[in-house]
């Protein structure tokens, strides 16, 4: 089954989701409520990385339990949609991402791992094969995008200053986010395949002399809100699942 999870401002059910339910789902890590449906002509299941109720900051979303609701609704792959920072001119406001790789400056243990030494590889830490599919669908609603880059995942709430935007570009990062990390390291660790779909909904700090805001942000999503949905609806289509 195919599973998505969607970011701040996105939506709070999936646009175009067919005979939507909510499913509560019980895990060790807390309560998740997630949504059942149809899409494209295939059962998924939505969730809010956010909350489906409340919505949480980024540095309080409770990934462990989210990561677990998916994986015990019979998820086995995730396209994570998430709206990021552009650090690499090349990656503007209005384009989609599909990183390749990641960056982590969390601070954070981000493990179901606690009372056992397990490792994972992470030599390959999103889905060539989720990748190549959705680039080709963008590709073909030539939509503005790049299907490789760097995803640098940092603690947040806060925006990042000038200063430490300089840092990542000079490191490699191409985009800027909150959460990601903490998924595919989660997602991988359960045995599911994960890759994340960004939208660049702002320049990252220094890189333009626009201020950035919440509400910007918001804005500039439901701006690429119809573009998503057409690029999941044939993504999930082409997706084995």
């Amino acid at each position: 089954m195919i599973g998505v999870i969607g970011g701040s401002g996105l939506y709070k059910s999936l646009k175009g989701l067919e005979k939507p339910r909510d499913v509560v789902k019980q895990t060790p890590y807390g309560q998740v409520i997630v949504t059942a449906g149809y899409f494209s002509g295939k059962e998924i299941v939505f969730l809010s990385r956010h909350g489906k109720i409340k919505q949480v900051p980024p540095h309080r979303i409770n990934h462990r339990a989210n990561i677990y609701a998916l994986k015990k609704s019979g998820v086995e792959k995730i396209i994570a949609v998430s709206a990021v920072g552009g650090i690499n001119t090349e990656m503007p406001p209005g384009f989609f991402v599909l990183p390749s790789q990641y960056i982590d400056f969390t601070r954070e243990v981000h493990t179901f791992y606690d009372e056992e030494i397990k490792h994972v590889d992470m030599t390959e830490p999103f889905s060539a094969e989720l990748r190549k599919c959705i680039g080709n669908v963008l590709e073909e609603l030539k939509f503005q995008h790049v299907d490789h880059g760097v995803y640098v995942c940092m603690p947040g709430p806060q925006f990042e200053t000038p200063a430490e935007i300089k840092m990542l570009s000079t490191i490699g990062g191409d985009i800027v986010g909150m959460t990601v990390v903490p998924e595919a390291k989660l997602a991988r660790e359960m045995g599911i395949t994960y890759q994340p779909l960004c939208m660049v909904v702002n320049w990252a700090a220094g890189i333009s002399a626009e201020q950035i805001t919440h509400e910007t942000t918001l804005r500039v999503v439901a701006e690429m809100n119809d573009k998503l949905t057409a690029v999941l609806q044939k993504a999930i289509e082409r997706i084995e699942a």
